[in-house]
């Protein structure tokens, strides 16, 4: 769905609260709610109810979190597979390449890439095992807020390897056989 909104030019925002059934995912949620209601200008933090409480609620589990993490790959799972994760990982937890993961009727599952895990599957529904990431340094993060702000964007396309998409204006393609370095630092949103 996030896809679906950013390709049409829409800002998109998943929350991850927790499992279905936990009371306190439903107070992630409305903590992550109120919140956001503030940051982005529809309230004036004055006027979200509890919102210091909201704030601390939602910093506690996150310490140690990085601000933002750049999803580099899914491992997507079908019945069929009998994927079972490896037991006692949680989100964020940093892993390494070539690291056992999880199993299936196929054999062992290994991290692609040393990163952070998230979103590691222990219930029977789902078809993501787990998603894999890496930190994005704040340098990249400043770098592409100053570019956004001085509409850089339109430049980006005279880079080699780059192109405007015919049919979406809000789409810039990079090939990554000519544009090899720096290529999703750069493109950071």
């Amino acid at each position: 769905m996030l896809e679906w909104f950013n390709s049409r030019g829409h800002a998109a925002l998943a929350i991850e609260g927790g499992q279905h059934a936990r009371k306190e995912t439903i107070d992630n949620h409305e903590a992550c709610l109120w919140v956001l209601l503030s940051a982005i200008g529809m309230l004036a933090p004055g006027e979200v109810p509890g919102r210091a409480g909201h704030l601390q609620h939602l910093r506690s589990p996150a310490q140690g979190a990085p601000p933002v993490v750049e999803i580099r790959y899914r491992h997507v799972v079908r019945p069929q597979d009998q994927f079972r994760m490896e037991p006692g990982f949680v989100s964020f937890q940093p892993i390494v390449e070539g690291q056992v993961m999880g199993k299936t009727a196929q054999g062992v599952v290994t991290a692609p890439e040393s990163g952070r895990v998230l979103l590691p599957l222990y219930q029977v529904q789902g078809d993501d095992g787990f998603l894999s990431g890496r930190d994005v340094r704040p340098l990249w993060l400043t770098v592409a807020k100053v570019l956004r702000r001085l509409r850089f964007d339109w430049l980006v396309c005279l880079l080699p390897g780059v192109r405007a998409a015919k049919h979406d204006a809000n789409t810039i393609l990079a090939s990554r056989r000519v544009a090899r370095w720096f290529l999703i630092e750069v493109f950071q949103r």
